[in-house]
């Protein structure tokens, strides 16, 4: 008998002759019931007498004696059977359709996460269709959640629904009827955490300065949002925010501060719970940690050079890295590409840029690091360099530097005005300490003033601010040696942050200056005349002239001393021709009468027409009596020669010689 079933099925299957009708296609219902469609057949004489419906397992099903008459609806009989339509003719050859089963769908449920279903082929000859997968929920909404090519029987649905009644089905689309399978579900529960994110790249905002964490959006459709976690230096990470929608794959936000290569990781949820729990969702792993990359850099003001370093992106492999700039025109501009990762700018003093890295990824994405603002100063200059006073001491110019210590200072040049109008220098000193003073001793301060000025040399060997100017009082005189009045002029002192108060004289005769101004003047008075009243000294007068500074913007007050000058009044001397040793006390010595020398210089002679000797005293006040010395004797009444020597207030010799008529 079994052989008998195979003959006819193969039969059947392969005999193509009287075919009239076809099986269009067979569907189950919600009920398990099965409705086959057919095309009518061919022939449609007086000769058509049935359609028989069939199946290979169960023989005859149903007897349709209306030839207009295309589906029959019954309970099968049996999971799958291979139905066919005979075709009965009362004059004519039965006729026989192709054979197709209905397609019947099982489920098996794991309770791994996941529905498992498996179904049969309706027949080996239909190519290139497709079969739907449809699942119900909520009740009444079917929705197709995948295709298969036909041919396959095998799918595994992955539950994104946390806790439900689910029903599945297959349909064959056929154009004008459609295969469906039966209708089977059952209680199925999601237990599948999200798929870990994928990052495409970590990048600062060029325009904001804003971090912006990208990721690629996730697989599972029940995907509910995401938590973004940061990574700190220690490798600890802390949730930062959390966002919603599976669609969202972008997150910023103002960093704090970057001081570092910012890192983070990525994990999505559902909207399932956990354990019952309604707080925790449940939640895919972390993804990969990915880290932007950290701009710094190094300025070297001397050379005017950025030297900029970047840590290499982190988590994603990176093709090269571009090097953008952004100075005073407020755009970005490419400058180089580089797979290295460090870079050298030079630009210009005093100028800002702006620098940021792109990193070009492996992904086909790009990243920016964070934003470096930089500036290139220059040496810092000292707010204040003040020339305090040029000032004359011991024939040398004392010059006190006032200015402001900053690392921009590196040397201070005292510079001197030479006869073609140039500043040349002379000393250079170390910038030490906030007050300098510097002794000028290739001078000669009885000739003329001097001018200086300060200039500053920075951290970098160039010039830098130059300081007031400072000028020297010279002071200068003529004497009247008939009416002995000196008279005294000088040059005015220039420099002085404070006005000039006044211009003080110091006297000093024989070298001994009085602690006390001899006289005071306004500031606009540069001369003065000092008449000579006393006889009794060298005849030396010297002075100098100190300018008197109101106290400064600095809260300082100087004084800046002259050159000291000494104008000699010549020596008064008056040497009488005769004198009359005879005992009666009148004119009875010789004794020349001078004033305004140098006492110690004294010396008097007294020589015989033989031009010996014959009386000498260095004492101003010891005159000749007539003796000869060392005799006791009188000397004879005569012609005697004297010679006096003496030295004015500077010390210049003076001699007078003559005839001397001793009378008795």
């Amino acid at each position: 008998m079994k052989l008998l079933m195979l003959f006819i099925f193969s039969f059947i299957l392969n005999n193509s002759f009287g075919q009239e009708s076809k099986i269009q296609c067979i569907q189950t219902d919600a009920a398990g019931n099965v409705t086959i469609n057919w095309s009518q057949a061919l022939n449609t004489s007086s000769s058509f007498a049935s359609y028989e419906l069939k199946s290979i397992e169960n023989g005859s099903i149903n007897t349709i004696n209306s030839i207009s008459t295309t589906s029959s609806t019954f309970s099968p009989s049996g999971l799958i059977n291979n139905y066919f339509i005979q075709i009965n003719y009362s004059s004519e050859p039965t006729a026989y359709s192709d054979t197709f089963s209905n397609i019947y769908l099982s489920l098996n449920n794991p309770s791994n996460g996941t529905a498992i279903l498996q179904w049969n082929n309706p027949t080996p000859k239909m190519m290139n269709r497709y079969y739907q997968i449809l699942r119900e929920y909520p009740a009444g909404n079917w929705t197709v959640i995948d295709s298969v090519a036909y041919g396959t029987s095998y799918y595994i649905d992955t539950i994104d629904i946390c806790q439900s009644f689910l029903n599945y089905q297959i349909v064959l689309p056929i154009d004008g009827c459609d295969f469906s399978s039966n209708q089977v579900g059952d209680n199925f529960t999601d237990i599948t955490s999200p798929d870990i994110p994928t990052f495409t790249a970590v990048s600062f905002d060029t325009i904001t300065g804003n971090v912006s964490i990208n990721w690629n959006m996730n697989h599972q459709p029940d995907t509910y949002g995401y938590i973004i976690y940061q990574i700190d230096e220690n490798g600890f990470s802390s949730e930062l925010d959390t966002v919603f929608g599976r669609t969202t794959t972008n997150y910023s936000y103002p960093p704090l501060s970057t001081v570092g290569s910012l890192s983070y990781t990525i994990a999505a949820f559902d909207s399932c719970y956990v354990g019952g729990s309604t707080t925790i969702f449940q939640t895919s792993a972390k993804g990969s940690i990915n880290g932007s990359c950290y701009l710094s850099s190094n300025v070297t003001i001397c050379e005017k050079k950025i030297a900029l370093s970047w840590t290499a992106y982190e988590g994603l492999d990176v093709e090269s890295y571009n090097i953008f700039v952004k100075d005073t025109n407020n755009l970005w501009r490419l400058i180089d590409t580089s797979i290295y990762r460090q870079y050298q700018f030079y630009g210009q003093p005093k100028a800002n840029y702006t620098f940021a890295i792109e990193a070009v990824l492996t992904n086909g994405f790009r990243a920016f690091s964070n934003l470096k603002p930089v500036y290139i100063s220059t040496p810092t200059e000292p707010n204040y360099n003040y020339l305090e006073v040029a000032s004359i001491l011991n024939n040398q110019v004392v010059l006190n530097h006032y200015y402001e210590m900053t690392n921009g200072v590196k040397e201070l040049s005292f510079r001197r005005l030479n006869k073609k109008g140039i500043y040349e220098e002379f000393d250079r000193q170390v910038a030490s300490s906030p007050t300098i003073t510097v002794m000028d001793q290739e001078v000669d301060v009885d000739l003329n003033n001097y001018s200086y000025q300060v200039v500053v040399i920075d951290s970098c060997g160039n010039e830098g601010t130059i300081s007031n100017i400072a000028t020297t009082i010279f002071l200068k005189s003529y004497t009247d040696q008939n009416k002995m009045i000196h008279f005294l002029e000088w040059t005015p002192y220039q420099a002085f942050e404070g006005s000039i108060l006044s211009y003080q004289i110091y006297k000093g005769n024989d070298g001994v200056f009085n602690s006390i101004p001899y006289a005071e003047l306004p500031p606009s008075q540069l001369y003065f005349e000092d008449e000579i009243l006393s006889l009794n000294y060298s005849g030396e007068s010297c002075y100098y002239i100190e300018a008197i500074e109101s106290k400064n913007i600095y809260g300082k007050a100087q004084r800046s001393s002259s050159n000291i000058i000494c104008p000699i009044i010549n020596p008064i001397i008056y040497i009488p021709n005769a004198f009359t040793p005879n005992g009666d006390t009148k004119n009875a010595i010789f004794l020349p009468v001078v004033s305004l020398i140098q006492i110690d210089s004294y010396s008097l002679q007294i020589f015989n027409r033989w031009e010996q000797v014959i009386f000498e005293s260095d004492n101003f006040r010891d005159g000749w009596d007539g003796e000869i010395k060392n005799s006791n004797q009188d000397a004879p009444q005569g012609v005697y020669l004297y010679q006096l020597k003496v030295n004015d207030g500077s010390g210049v010799q003076h001699v007078r010689r003559g005839m001397l008529n001793l009378i008795r």
